[in-house]
């Protein structure tokens, strides 16, 4: 039920936040194509003609509910060179898949400032496969889709959990848990292709990941179930066409 109320409660900032960002993409859609030249660049006609993009993610920034363990406070993450993607393009429809790491390896002041103090290290593998849809006449450098992935993430999580002594009623020891958590998601999504040149194309892109999964710990004998989503307000990749 928490797990649903925080849901509810996420729902209008992810809205305000897609409203703003959609805007500010349009607005740069119709500034740039009143700019740019009206002819297609070597990459744009690869993209209209179908080709293959191979890239990496540069940057990552993601929104979230937090958890049990931070007190359902958000969270805000930033991962930089965290994977690679190919893209397979027939025409105005794009196939696309990518495979990301993520790393958080955090020290003590981290700990003390942080929103989760509990949190020591956390890995995370995730891959994805998905839909892309080239929007409007493809004759500019700046070019709007829409986008549709599905993920499998499998994390791992080390944290540093207060425990009560067995023999000491009055004293707080620390244990480490070890957790393992397996989540699938369906990510819709916004986003600007741009030609840098030739060859090169920059992606910039929103979306919102609703997940599910299943947490383990050493430190609980259950099974917890995770219902959620998360928002990435910008994830910026930069590809090259061939």
């Amino acid at each position: 039920m928490k797990h649903l109320v925080h849901i509810l409660t996420l729902m209008p900032i992810a809205l305000a936040r897609l409203q703003r960002i959609i805007l500010t993409y349009a607005l740069t859609f119709l500034l740039s194509s009143h700019f740019s030249a009206q002819t297609d660049s070597s990459s744009t006609k690869k993209a209209k003609n179908g080709g293959y993009e191979l890239g990496m993610n540069l940057y990552t920034l993601g929104v979230n509910g937090g958890d049990f363990y931070s007190g359902y406070k958000h969270k805000l993450d930033n991962f930089v060179f965290n994977g690679l993607y190919l893209k397979i393009y027939f025409h105005k429809n794009v196939w696309r898949f990518s495979g990301n790491y993520f790393q958080k390896l955090i020290n003590l002041q981290d700990r003390t400032d942080s929103k989760d103090p509990s949190l020591l290290s956390s890995k995370s593998l995730q891959l994805t496969m998905g839909y892309q849809r080239m929007l409007g006449k493809g004759k500019h450098r700046i070019t709007p889709y829409l986008s549709m992935d599905l993920a499998y993430d499998l994390k791992k999580e080390l944290r540093m959990l207060d425990t009560p002594f067995s023999l000491y009623d009055d004293y707080i020891g620390n244990v480490n848990s070890f957790t393992t958590t397996s989540l699938f998601s369906l990510s819709p999504g916004v986003g600007l292709r741009i030609s840098l040149g030739k060859n090169l194309t920059l992606n910039l892109e929103s979306n919102v990941q609703f997940f599910y999964g299943l947490e383990r710990s050493n430190y609980q004998p259950e099974t917890n179930k995770m219902v959620g989503l998360t928002i990435h307000p910008l994830q910026c990749g930069l590809g090259f066409q061939f």
